[in-house]
């Protein structure tokens, strides 16, 4: 039993090293010197994955120092290397003369060794080494099945605790991990509750060291702290994003409806107040809060013993929800080991939690990313290719600042209603407000409808306007759309046109000058009856006519400074 509480300590300081923010070489001393203590080995060491395919020593104890400096294992080499390479835990009776011992004969010592690997959502990230184990005398001894046992529990909160303190490293918009474990930890579990609470966390652990879903992983923490404190309900509580609401996602003990439905404010009851604190709560009689704490005892009925524990998850600087237990089944008064046991599940949880969000997140990008990638693919196959006709040379780009835009391009000649050319090409440069998917779709949405309408009629006033009515009843969200559409005769040497607040197209004539067309009318979905008059220039062999966005002339370089429509129309010039 002595064994077992000492094992609990070291559980208890390795899981507070990850909320205490304590950093990777940090961390990993920590770990060597808990597992020296809890195996009674006089070496131990701990050697991490390099990128080029080999372990290295990063914290030891009994080495010396030249030999930590030195030591390179290739994976698959040695002992150390096989354990990494295969994942699997090693107890040696005779380490001396086993298979690859010469590629490890710096890291072992003695004839009795351990070889454990660090292993996290499925990868193994290292090893742990251990020999020369001592008894309590101080005599040579060999390692058992259970310090074997006792190695790999404490490997896998290592491991847990590594992953946290390497996502810290490259997270600094997280800030430091805080402090979250109290002085709780001097109260020390009864003999008969310590391999129970052994148990249930190495189950936790394991479970959060393979990659799961955060549902999954919710009700794991639930289920088995339950079931380790012997309470007759337990939940746990995430706080919504952008708000001050904890919102019910995993419950043992409580009806469905219950836990879809509640939904407590930070500072309200007792699992807001321990969210607004951030520190943990044990409450033996929940009518003692009465007045003192608000919402507290509101629900006396669902306590029912009315003891009750609530624990903070914490990481990061930040509550990410609380762990609420209440009322034993034995009907005794949850107590301080209780809530100990409990803080040390929390802070496991908080890990596993915030990956699996970052892990969801990821997955939420990637599907964003593909969504504008495709959404880029169509909106590019609507821009057409060049042209050379009529006496005419068109060409058309079109690059957006995002995946996605709003841009709209496009020309084609203009066909009569039985079908022939009237000798007439359509041009038109459209701007959508706003960037993204939503600014492609409305997009897209003028496109078709201003196709269709030109192939009805040529009378642009009477076609923008009737533009202008379909997208005011289908674009929403404060949306609007610039668009220039004009009908070049080659044949006449004329363009009429409308435009609807869109950027003036630039015309430069043969001879140099350059002129802007201004818009004939207002953006459209904006007022719904407003009037796009047509305006008509002459155009002539040598003329050219630009047609661009406000993108063309916006755009700014690596010092910040704007491209500018003056310098546009000096480009032209």
């Amino acid at each position: 039993m002595a064994g077992d509480q000492r094992l609990v300590q070291e559980l208890s300081r390795i899981s507070g090293g990850i909320v205490a923010g304590a950093d990777l070489q940090a961390t990993l001393s920590g770990v060597v010197e808990g597992m020296r203590d809890a195996t009674g080995a006089e070496r131990c060491s701990i050697m991490l994955r390099t990128g080029g395919g080999s372990l290295r020593i990063r914290a030891a104890c009994g080495l010396p120092e030249a030999v930590v400096e030195r030591t390179r294992v290739p994976l698959g080499q040695g002992i150390a290397g096989a354990v990494a390479e295969s994942g699997a835990a090693r107890l040696l009776r005779d380490a001396a003369s086993s298979p690859g011992a010469s590629a490890s004969s710096t890291v072992y010592a003695g004839a009795s060794a351990l070889c454990v690997p660090l292993r996290a959502q499925g990868e193994v990230l290292g090893v742990v080494n251990l020999s020369n184990k001592r008894s309590a005398a101080g005599e040579p001894a060999e390692f058992s099945e259970a310090d074997l046992d006792t190695a790999v529990l404490l490997a896998n909160q290592a491991a847990l605790a590594i992953v946290a303190a390497e996502a810290e490293a490259t997270r600094d918009e997280h800030g430091r991990l805080q402090a979250a474990l109290s002085s709780l930890q001097e109260q020390v579990l009864s003999l008969e509750s310590q391999a129970g609470a052994l148990a249930v966390i190495q189950q936790v652990t394991d479970s959060l060291t393979a990659a799961g879903t955060l549902e999954e992983i919710l009700e794991g923490v639930v289920q088995h702290t339950t079931r380790l404190l012997g309470a007759r309900r337990g939940s746990l509580l995430l706080r919504e994003p952008d708000s001050r609401l904890m919102r019910m996602h995993a419950a043992v003990g409580l009806p469905e409806k219950v836990v879809a439905k509640t939904r407590i404010e930070i500072g309200e009851g007792v699992a807001g107040r321990c969210a607004a604190l951030g520190q943990p709560l044990l409450v033996r009689d929940i009518d003692d809060l009465r007045g003192q704490v608000p919402g507290a005892g509101e629900r006396g009925a669902e306590y029912r013993n009315k003891s009750a524990l609530c624990v903070p998850l914490t990481l990061h600087g930040e509550v990410l929800g609380v762990l609420n237990l209440n009322d034993r089944a034995d009907g005794k008064e949850l107590g301080p080991e209780d809530l100990f046991v409990a803080q040390i599940v929390a802070n496991q949880a908080a890990v596993a939690i915030w990956n699996a969000q970052l892990r969801a997140q990821a997955v939420a990008a990637a599907e964003a990313h593909k969504a504008l990638a495709v959404a880029r693919e169509i909106q590019q196959s609507f821009v057409p290719r060049d042209v050379a006709a009529d006496g005419l040379e068109i060409a058309a780009r079109s690059v957006a600042c995002a995946g996605a835009g709003g841009d709209y391009v496009d020309f084609w000649p203009r066909f009569g209603p039985d079908g022939e050319a009237t000798g007439e090409w359509v041009l038109v440069m459209g701007d959508v407000s706003g960037h993204g998917v939503g600014a492609a779709l409305v997009m897209a949405t003028a496109r078709a409808f201003l196709r269709g309408l030109l192939a009805q009629s040529r009378d642009l006033p009477a076609l923008m306007a009737r533009l202008n009515e379909l997208l005011a009843l289908d674009v929403r969200g404060g949306r609007f759309v610039t668009l220039f559409v004009g009908l070049l005769s080659p044949a006449e040497g004329r363009l009429r046109y409308a435009s609807a607040g869109h950027d003036p197209p630039l015309h430069r004539r043969a001879d140099g000058l350059v002129t802007e067309l201004e818009a004939t009318g207002p953006p459209l979905a904006v007022v719904s009856d407003a009037a796009f008059p047509s305006a008509e220039i002459r155009v002539g062999e040598g003329d050219w006519l630009v047609l661009t966005t406000d993108g063309a002339w916006e755009l700014r370089d690596a010092t910040g400074a704007c491209f500018g429509r003056e310098r546009l129309i000096r480009a032209i010039d």
